[in-house]
């Protein structure tokens, strides 16, 4: 399986001062600084590398988004495209399938804290993004921040004729004439896409905080 992840992670130092009265912070103290996430998936003819996806084993611990989730996703990410990397759909959009485009202003108070943010794809098949992720920042004598990522594949299936079964009442099932019996099977249940493999990956990296 071919499929590559290119993130892009930019900070930039902003004036703590615009936010003390607002926020009752110390300028003396705090930081802030913006930070701007892209990540994209590389197109498969033009990379050798060959990555290995995982089956996904349950989805019930995986994000599934309501329609008003999908609806406000939708509106952020029109909101997000003011950041430095909101052109970058006009340059290499074309050329590649952007997943994440986000922007989000981060202060800190002290030296040490740590600012911890959850993020999702546009994309999304029967409300499952194609990617979710985590990024965690913490500011000390550098700025360090982790990502966790998790790309998926998706694929469609149908319920399976012992599961449909299981769910009918045997006992009715054998007191029913032969033409209701063979009715209760002909129309397999179809199930709509869901995330079938994954591949999870991890950044993390350190810039000195004054940069």
């Amino acid at each position: 399986m071919k499929s590559l992840l290119t993130i892009a992670l930019s900070l930039s130092l902003i004036s703590t001062t615009l936010f003390a009265e607002e926020e009752q912070i110390n300028p003396d103290t705090a930081r802030a600084y913006q930070a701007y996430l892209v990540t994209f998936t590389w197109p498969e003819n033009q990379s050798t590398e060959q990555v290995d996806y995982k089956n996904v084993l349950s989805t019930k611990q995986l994000l599934r988004l309501t329609d008003e989730d999908v609806a406000a996703n939708d509106a952020s990410q029109e909101t997000d495209n003011a950041a430095p990397f909101g052109n970058i759909e006009e340059k290499i959009g074309r050329h590649v399938n952007i997943l994440v485009n986000k922007s989000w202003t981060l202060i800190f108070k002290y030296p040490g804290d740590r600012i911890e943010k959850e993020f999702y794809s546009q994309q999304t098949k029967d409300n499952y993004p194609e990617l979710t992720g985590h990024i965690a920042i913490k500011l000390g004598r550098y700025l360090e921040s982790d990502i966790h990522y998790q790309h998926y594949l998706f694929d469609s299936f149908t319920i399976p004729d012992y599961v449909q079964a299981d769910s009918h009442n045997t006992l009715s099932e054998m007191s029913a004439s032969p033409f209701q019996v063979a009715n209760t099977n002909t129309a397999p249940e179809f199930k709509e896409f869901e995330p079938a493999l994954v591949l999870t990956l991890n950044q993390s990296n350190k810039t000195a905080s004054k940069k």
